[in-house]
């Protein structure tokens, strides 16, 4: 089996997501939370699984977090700048998109999509 760490939990956590198990899949982020505080990757993983969980504020108030904690991480970014999109901010969603791509991060289809209706 896995190991009982921060990675361990991690990884089951991806998986019951994947598998569309959100709770469980939360149950896990917050193991891994517990044993590595502040992790980014671990972070905005959760938000990930709130966004697919249908929990849009939980989702761009923890990712939020994460690009406070951490401004270099571009993945966060560029989920923010999709979770702001789905909520109908806009403005904000454009702001985090340009700071991903300003990271280096790769445009992303589903983030102009919503752009896209949240500006229409």
């Amino acid at each position: 089996g896995l190991a009982e760490d921060a990675g361990g939990f991690f990884t089951l956590a991806k998986g019951a997501m994947h598998d569309k198990q959100f709770a469980e899949a939360d149950a896990y982020f917050a193991k891994a939370l517990a044993l590595e505080p502040g992790a980014s990757r671990i972070a905005n993983g959760r938000a990930v699984n709130y966004y697919h969980n249908k929990q849009i504020a939980e989702a761009v108030a923890l990712a939020e977090e994460v690009v406070a904690a951490a401004p270099d991480f571009g993945p966060a970014w560029i989920n923010l700048a999709l979770f702001h999109a789905e909520a109908g901010n806009a403005q904000r969603a454009s702001e985090c998109y340009a700071k991903a791509q300003d990271l280096g991060l790769e445009p992303a289809k589903k983030v102009d999509k919503a752009l896209e209706e949240s500006a229409g």
